[in-house]
Order: structure tokens, then C-alpha cells, then sequence
């Protein structure tokens, strides 16, 4: 998987972590905030 069809495939998934973050926190900043950690992870591991 190259590059720009890695950031593709984020995009594509980041609204179905965003949804799981807000089930998982009690406010949306907390959820953006956790949809930000997670997603660093993953370009970290990539």
C-alpha cells in the first residue's frame, strides 16, 4: 500500500473511529481527542 492510498483508507475509516470514539467518551472534544491519538498510532505503526 503506497502512501496516498494509506491517507485514502484513513479517511475512509476516520468517521467509524470518530463514531466508536463517542460511544466510548463523554464529549465530543474528548472523542476528537481520542480520534487523534488513535489515528497518529496507525501512521506511527504504517
Amino acid at each position: 500500500m503506497n502512501k496516498n492510498e494509506f491517507h485514502d483508507k484513513i479517511a475512509e475509516v476516520s468517521k467509524t473511529i470518530f463514531s466508536y470514539c463517542m460511544s466510548r467518551t463523554s464529549t465530543r472534544e474528548d472523542a476528537e481527542d481520542l480520534l487523534q491519538d488513535i489515528l497518529c498510532e496507525l501512521v506511527k505503526i504504517r
